[in-house]
């Protein structure tokens, strides 16, 4: 936060859920950091190891740990108190494996179904960029929303006791693999039915550019009404033209061109190179090019 006040950057997009992690408590849902938060080889009670490898729930690796409530609210005040407004990204309906495993052992704990993310009878068979088969929600289950809205009230609780303005609440939308949901594009069910959430509650939704670029026409209207941002992230393999056809259509849209915005990227090949070379190679001598486009948005 200090180094964006340096920086005048007003923004702070904090990523607080993934397939690796679940890293926000949640008042009346312990497993979701219990079980989500943490890596071990006992994945009844844990997560898988990733990345760093750690397999050890009582280590204190990056791979472990959580903000609690009172950790949170201290974030969102420092933040503010320095003119920063948090965005909170929950991911949905892909990249939710923490969410899952750890609603699953909610669900095996108290024997609620209320909230389950993903239905047992699911057998569609799918991969995804980072190699997880079980981590996409059911978005025909009544019970998603349910959790969804859950989680919406819990981070709107969060920001009003701590006094600070709550702009938008990052959903995801991102990377759900070909084969989810027996192949059928049920983002729009999602994303209509999250929009509907979120304007009953009076907030905004952000997300990636999927949010966009894979809504259908009939929830496009109430989408743009309810969102406040789409992220392009994915632009490296000829897609340099989407954030002007998101941006065209409407939808009010933020460039995060990977070859430009992603500080993981490698800057080559080298085997000394400690980052990811899954879009590009960085090259710090270019600089992005924003073409004229006589647009209303």
């Amino acid at each position: 936060i200090d180094v964006l006040v340096r920086y005048k950057v007003n923004y702070l997009h904090l990523h607080l859920t993934d397939d690796e992690g679940w890293r926000i408590a949640i008042d009346g849902i312990p497993e979701l950091t219990s079980v989500g938060a943490f890596h071990s080889l006992d994945w009844e009670h844990a997560l898988q190891p990733s990345y760093d490898g750690c397999a050890d729930p009582s280590s204190k690796s990056l791979s472990n740990g959580f903000f609690t409530r009172e950790d949170f609210l201290d974030i969102l005040k420092y933040a503010w108190e320095r003119r920063i407004r948090v965005i909170p990204e929950v991911e949905s309906p892909g990249h939710c494996r923490a969410a899952i495993y750890a609603m699953k052992a909610y669900e095996k704990r108290t024997g609620d179904t209320s909230m389950r993310l993903q239905d047992p009878a699911d057998s569609s068979i799918y991969c995804g960029p980072q190699g997880y088969s079980d981590n996409v929600m059911s978005v025909e289950l009544e019970s998603v929303y349910t959790f969804m809205e859950r989680i919406f009230d819990s981070l709107i609780s969060m920001f009003d006791e701590a006094g600070v303005p709550l702009e938008a609440i990052n959903i995801g939308g991102d990377e759900v693999p070909e084969g989810a949901w027996y192949g059928r594009p049920l983002h729009s069910t999602f994303l209509d039915r999250v929009a509907g959430i979120a304007k009953c509650k009076g907030v905004k939704i952000a997300g990636w550019q999927e949010i966009a670029s894979r809504a259908d026409e009939s929830i496009a209207a109430s989408l743009k009404e309810t969102m406040f941002v789409n992220y392009v992230w994915n632009t490296a393999w000829g897609g340099h033209d989407l954030p002007f056809v998101n941006a065209a259509r409407g939808y009010p849209t933020v460039m995060s061109n990977v070859e430009f915005t992603y500080a993981d990227q490698a800057y080559s090949s080298s085997k000394l190179e400690i980052a990811h070379s899954w879009a590009c190679y960085t090259d710090d001598t270019a600089s992005l090019g924003l073409p004229v486009k006589k647009t209303e948005n």
